[in-house]
């Protein structure tokens, strides 16, 4: 049996009718932050994103990313985890852009889900469907993605896994 913690996967892996849908949120949610700028807001906001699109295309070669530069500061959402699993975040989100799913030959996937989705991301669960030959089990535990790996969330997951394997 494999189990999947709330795992999102990169906008690439998406539907083609998901990505695209994904894609015109952030298409949006980008242009009300700019607009809710003044000019040197503005300003500030293209400098940042140039200069996240360059990480971005040095990360597809291969090359170190943010060389020189302050890392970012961590959203609201993740300011409460540990600075462990802030670098775990972040070899994730990596990891992430060079992986594609392929299909999982094994038992059943389990999939232990966070009822309240993280926008930023596509909706991952039909990459999944299509990945779990044998089947996926869809476990929702209360909370958001970063609740999970803390208490009191951490427990309801542990028990949920614990149900999993006892049926097997």
């Amino acid at each position: 049996m494999l189990c999947l913690l709330d795992t999102y996967v990169h906008e690439h892996c998406l539907p083609l009718s998901q990505w695209t849908r994904h894609q015109a949120g952030l298409v949006a949610e980008r242009l009300r932050e700019l607009r809710s700028l003044d000019a040197r807001g503005r300003f500030g906001y293209m400098r940042g994103k140039a200069a996240a699109i360059t990480d971005r295309v040095r990360g597809r070669m291969g090359m170190r990313t943010g060389a020189g530069r302050q890392a970012p500061k961590p959203s609201a959402e993740l300011a409460g985890l540990p600075p462990a699993l802030l670098r775990v975040r972040e070899s994730m989100r990596v990891a992430m852009t060079n992986y594609k799913p392929r299909r999982y030959d094994g038992g059943p996937i389990v999939y232990v889900r966070a009822t309240l989705l993280d926008d930023s991301y596509g909706d991952p669960l039909p990459v999944w469907q299509r990945v779990a030959k044998h089947g996926l089990r869809v476990m929702k535990v209360e909370g958001r993605h970063t609740d999970l790996v803390v208490e009191p969330h951490l427990a309801t997951v542990a028990q949920t896994l614990t149900n999993a394997l006892a049926s097997g």
